[in-house]
Parts: C-alpha cells; structure tokens; sequence
C-alpha cells in the first residue's frame, strides 16, 4: 500500500485499510509512505546514503564528526 505522507490520515483510510487486512488474511500489508522530507524519513531510518558529498559533510557537523 502506497500513501501520501502529505496527506493527513483520516477514519476513512483506517476503515479502508481495515477492509483490506480482512480480505489479505495473515498475509503481511507493506505502507510505503511518498512525499516524505528526506529528513523526517531518516529520523525513523537512520542516515541514508548520501545524495551528495555537501549532504554527507552537514550529516558529519550535525553529529560533530561522529
């Protein structure tokens, strides 16, 4: 399942959502989240690779060269 990270979630999505669990089973559900900030998806993830040497040297002075 693909959602709009900018879009807020409302009572229709989770019943949505609930209709497609009970059909799916045990079958596990993946939510990919778009149009996330690169900064808010690496506070739940971790730093990803870096798309540029400018990103990987403000990572290093954010964490002071750790």
């Amino acid at each position: 399942m693909i959602a709009n990270a900018c879009r807020l979630w409302r009572n229709s999505d989770s019943v949505t959502l609930a209709h497609i669990m009970e059909g799916m089973g045990n079958v596990p559900i993946f939510l990919y989240l778009n149009n996330a900030e690169r900064e808010v998806v690496e506070s739940f993830t971790g730093e990803l690779p870096p798309q540029t040497p400018v990103h990987s040297l403000f990572s290093q002075l954010a964490q002071l060269g750790l």
